[in-house]
């Protein structure tokens, strides 16, 4: 198998600026060219992931509880 070079991360927007008192908030969007995942695909699986730990610890309190 040949070792292809990792291409670096593209900028997808430019960076967001937003100041609020004294502090500047910068936002930027980076994406990955050799990833395999939509953002939209990584956040369903976060979220399931999510939810899956919020079940489990339900269902260890309940058992505690009985």
């Amino acid at each position: 198998m040949k070792n292809e070079p990792v291409k670096e991360n593209m900028l997808l927007e430019p960076a967001y600026r937003n100041k609020i008192g004294k502090m500047t908030f910068v936002v930027s969007a980076y994406g990955n060219p050799n990833g395999k995942e939509t953002a939209e695909d990584m956040l369903l699986h976060l979220m399931e992931e999510r939810v899956t730990e919020e079940l489990h610890k339900r269902n260890q309190l309940e058992e505690e509880a009985s």
